[in-house]
């Protein structure tokens, strides 16, 4: 018992103070949305799962800025650097 309600708080602890060790550091989106300009691209991204499904937990991602040139539609690796939510694309994928 007395183990339990501890897991419960260390539990509730990390979903409050370290939201970002729950989602993994790295994962894969769909390019939804390709806008150029200059050397930048400006990319809508939405999250799939292992399976390459869009993963409903997580909503598109729009204006993710990069220099890593993808088509729509393509698949790509995303980063969430330093534990923020702001993603980084880091290459084509399968």
């Amino acid at each position: 018992m007395l183990e339990e309600m501890v897991k419960s708080i260390i539990k509730k602890q990390i979903e409050t103070d370290f939201p970002h060790l729950l989602l993994p550091a790295v994962t894969r989106a769909k390019v939804t949305r390709v806008t150029a300009s200059d050397n930048w691209f400006e990319y809508n991204l939405k999250i799939i799962d292992k399976l390459g499904d869009f993963d409903e937990r997580f909503p598109e991602i729009p204006g993710v800025m990069s220099k890593v040139q993808v088509e729509a539609g393509k698949v790509v690796a995303i980063g969430f650097l330093y534990g923020e939510l702001n993603p980084c694309i880091i290459g084509e994928v399968f």
